[in-house]
């Protein structure tokens, strides 16, 4: 699958990945209690609703599809 990243993305994966190296075939996101898995569907729900509350907005009227933008090409 291809996919278009920001700019702001970019800095902030290369950022991650500056804290955290990973090796080919590692997981971006692992889970928290198993480093060997990918990030849940449950816990992905959780960071977007405590990011959403982190910049006042309501997690109530926002979840994870709410992050997707279509662009024209």
């Amino acid at each position: 699958m291809k996919f278009e990243l920001t700019e702001q993305t970019r800095e902030a994966v290369d950022a991650y990945l500056k804290a955290k190296p990973k090796h080919l075939g590692d997981y971006l996101f692992e889970s928290r209690g198993r480093p060997d898995l990918c990030i849940s569907t449950r816990q992905y729900s959780r960071l977007v609703s405590s990011w959403i509350a982190g910049i006042g907005l309501d997690p109530r009227l926002f979840g994870t599809h709410s992050l997707r933008r279509t662009k024209a090409t």
